[in-house]
């Protein structure tokens, strides 16, 4: 049986990483690639850097959502026990709702991309596209936030736009939540009329 010392951890190379990083290749020295470039999901501006809670809120705190998406804007009210109805009708599964909300509550960005309105067409905003009112009571002052989707980045989450700190904000929007949100808080595609015949 062989001996081994602690300088034996440090002897191999890890995988994908070649000793060029140590000898003055400075495209390996950043990214361990040999592709030259930033390496990629560093940020490269210190607001990029500032704490990725977007908002925080509770369920118990929340009284309307407004939802305007596929063309049409949909509104939930959120009665004192807790349920959640449509307010022209229709079926809502309040749980799933009341769960999305709360993690909604508790949103954290993946990544911060850009600040402020001027770079919205390059994100995949629009005017009409997906958006989020939610709705705050918060005693004598209630506040309303603002939730906005736009395209897909490059690692697929969707960016999101809101209102951070009086500031727009855009990120990369957790990915599993983007699902909760498209189930639970979305509108169908309207059916076209029937053809006369």
């Amino acid at each position: 049986m062989g001996t081994y010392s602690q300088s034996d951890a440090f002897c191999s190379e890890p995988e994908g990483f070649s000793s060029s990083a140590t000898t003055g290749d400075s495209s390996m020295a950043t990214t361990g690639s040999s592709s030259a470039g930033p390496a990629d999901g560093l940020p490269s501006a210190a607001w990029q850097l500032r704490d990725r809670r977007v908002w925080s809120f509770t369920t118990n705190e929340v009284s309307r959502v407004s939802i305007r998406h596929n063309g049409y804007t949909r509104q939930l009210i959120r009665s004192p026990a807790g349920e959640w109805n449509f307010t022209a009708g229709g079926f809502v599964n309040s749980f799933a709702v009341e769960e999305t909300l709360h993690q909604l509550g508790e949103l954290r960005a993946a990544v911060w991309v850009a600040k402020g309105d001027g770079e919205r067409a390059r994100y995949g905003f629009t005017e009409d596209g997906h958006k989020l009112v939610i709705e705050l009571r918060n005693g004598d002052k209630p506040r309303v936030l603002t939730l906005e989707f736009g395209g897909r980045a490059p690692s697929q989450f969707p960016y999101a736009l809101a209102t951070v700190d009086g500031e727009s904000w855009m990120f990369e929007f957790p990915l599993k939540l983007s699902f909760e949100v498209a189930r639970d808080l979305s509108n169908p595609p309207l059916r076209a009329p029937p053809a006369d015949q």
